[in-house]
């Protein structure tokens, strides 16, 4: 798949089609397009309006498209919804399934809410009918920016970044087909790439005004957030496992380079997947639970990388002779084929021109093939013979009384961790022998071997398992 501009491809549920926005040569507008996997068929033009239709996504039956519109009467990108098309049944379609004609849907009462405080109960969205075939039905008409739509797993509704009247960013809702918005965040901080985790509960990025970027999930009856990650380091990119079990995101190591991790959807300690000189961003799951796909940054090219979730490492898909983003994962889970969706454009001097993440005309839309491996897991649960030696560091730091440190071991080796303080000289052994591979805490209560408490200042504590070695810092203090 190929085409002028052409950004943000996205598969359908069924793993049959790809829709993505590709400008219209006609109009000049970017319109929304799709194209069926597997097929000699031409790609299908879905809009065709004199506005910039982008960032299409599917609902959860394949049978409509959500998309975000440039409103040229409001001045702000509102979203709309469209059916797809009746390729599904085999029939080609050649042209527009849209002639330029919008849908107001801001008549429709809104909903009433009769939540309880807590729990996955079920909130019936306005009775507003389906689009028809060939409509494109506007959703939000409020004059603000409305970016980044996602489905929610019932089809029911749509997410999404809109701006408050302070400025900031917060995570909304809207019923799929016409009603009224639903504000979910309030806090006085950018809220970012919104997912549903399940029903009731969406992660996002949280980015305060001071302070690190962190993973948070919104209750959209309760409107309660909780964090997810405890690294006192920025995060970003989340995506939900299918299962709604796990979250992927990417936090800093320590020389700085963006790599991947996974935290429980409940929150707790994170488990780091990757590692190398490179970043790793936009993480993507499979239908599988155990596949990421991701970018790998190689200076100012890129590459498509496949990570296994289960045991950590990543295993290349492409070359990095071009620049790709931008990637969608379907896993076929019965023949463990995974493909990958994606932006590509060739690196030359123009790309260092546009610099990373500057999308240029011509850019097209293709698609690659892995076979996954084969992997068990003795215990039936994620953790085990994970890719990479990590350590956390401890938060709250200065701390008190009782350090909390969460690490984990790739392979089972001889697994050393200590606490040294600034002369160099081990005061505790905290694990010191065979370990086999997972997460693990130890807590240390600020105390020597004898259990005598020690004074007050700066330590090392130091995780080594024969073949690396990370030591960090902490603040001991009353």
């Amino acid at each position: 798949m190929d085409g002028l501009a052409a950004s943000r491809p996205r598969w359908n549920r069924q793993g049959t089609m790809v829709c993505y926005s590709k400008q219209d040569t006609l109009t000049g507008h970017m319109a929304v397009y799709q194209r069926r996997y597997g097929l000699s068929m031409p790609e299908e033009q879905v809009t065709e309006l004199d506005e910039d239709c982008e960032n299409p996504v599917y609902s959860p039956n394949g049978m409509y498209i959500a998309f975000q519109l440039d409103d040229t009467t409001s001045g702000f990108y509102q979203l709309c919804v469209t059916p797809t098309t009746g390729l599904r049944a085999g029939s080609e379609q050649t042209e527009p399934m849209t002639d330029g004609a919008i849908v107001r849907t801001d008549a429709v009462a809104a909903p009433v809410s009769t939540a309880p405080v807590a729990g996955p109960a079920v909130i019936e969205a306005p009775k507003a009918a389906a689009p028809k075939l060939g409509i494109v039905t506007q959703v939000t008409f409020a004059l603000e920016d409305h970016c980044y739509p996602e489905w929610s797993p019932d089809g029911q509704w749509l997410c999404y970044e809109r701006d408050d009247d302070n400025g900031y960013t917060q995570i909304w809702r809207v019923p799929a087909f016409g009603g009224t918005e639903d504000q979910l965040t309030f806090a006085n901080a950018d809220h970012f790439t919104p997912r549903y985790l399940n029903s009731y509960e969406i992660v996002f990025t949280l980015s305060p005004d001071s302070g690190d970027d962190q993973i948070a999930k919104v209750n959209v009856y309760t409107h309660e957030v909780t964090i997810l990650t405890s690294w006192p380091v920025d995060h970003g990119n989340p995506d939900p496992s299918f299962d709604g079990l796990s979250v992927t995101s990417v936090a800093p190591d320590d020389s700085g380079n963006m790599q991947v991790v996974r935290m429980a959807a409940s929150g707790g300690s994170e488990t780091w997947l990757t590692s190398g000189s490179y970043d790793l961003t936009e993480p993507d799951y499979g239908q599988d639970n155990q596949t990421i796909f991701a970018v790998r940054w190689t200076g100012s090219t890129s590459q498509i990388v496949w990570v296994d979730a289960l045991n950590g490492g990543y295993t290349p898909v492409t070359d990095s002779l071009a620049i790709r983003d931008n990637p969608d994962a379907y896993v076929d889970t019965l023949l463990s084929t995974a493909l990958a969706v994606y932006e590509r454009e060739p690196w030359d001097l123009q790309s260092l021109l546009f610099g990373r993440g500057r999308r240029r005309p011509g850019a097209g839309v293709y698609l690659s093939r892995f076979r996954v491996p084969r992997r068990t897991d003795a215990d039936g649960a994620q953790g085990a013979g994970l890719g990479v030696l990590a350590l956390e560091r401890v938060k709250p730091n200065p701390a008190s009384g009782r350090v909390t440190i969460h690490w984990q071991v790739p392979a089972e080796a001889h697994v050393s961790l200590r606490i040294y303080n600034t002369a160099g000289q081990a005061v505790r052994v905290l694990a010191d022998g065979m370990t086999k591979a997972g997460s693990y805490t130890s807590v240390w209560n600020g105390t020597d071997a004898k259990g005598r408490r020690l004074a007050n200042g700066v330590y090392f504590y130091a995780l080594d398992n024969g073949t690396k070695r990370i030591s960090r810092k902490v603040i001991l203090t009353e």
